[in-house]
């Protein structure tokens, strides 16, 4: 039997309707990446993250912050500007846009500043970020 778009939009819409119940259970994110397929199948990703229950919102790593803080002190001169919280915080773009940072990924060494701006969540590079707002 032939894997056709419509089957496989059904599935992820079943599989987030059973996966809320461990969600809830565990207190934690289960999310079903991109799916790809063929004629014999279909592969795709799961990633699971946990939930802060003091404000149930997702957990981002704790060393991201720290890294966050090295890189932006360094690209910005000033390591007083990076003194408190990151994450979270409204910072200053080269275009003058007003940005909240939301996470960073280190491994990504192109685009590591994950960032939300008008209700979008994007990745850009370090030299974006100007200073805080």
């Amino acid at each position: 039997m032939r894997m056709i778009e419509s089957d496989l939009k059904l599935f992820r819409h079943e599989f987030a309707a059973k996966m809320e119940s461990l969600e809830k259970r565990f207190n934690i994110k289960i999310n079903l990446g991109n799916i790809s397929y063929n004629d014999a199948g279909f592969t795709s990703k799961i990633s699971v993250k946990r939930i802060d229950i003091d404000t149930g919102t997702v957990m981002i790593d704790p060393n991201a912050e720290k890294k966050a803080r090295l890189h932006l002190s360094i690209h910005l001169k000033d390591a007083n500007i990076c003194m408190g919280p990151i994450f979270g915080e409204k910072w200053k773009t080269i275009c003058g846009n007003i940005i909240t940072i939301t996470d960073w990924k280190s491994k990504n060494s192109r685009f590591p500043v994950i960032y939300e701006h008008d209700g979008k969540t994007y990745k850009g590079q370090v030299n974006l970020i100007t200073g805080r707002a």
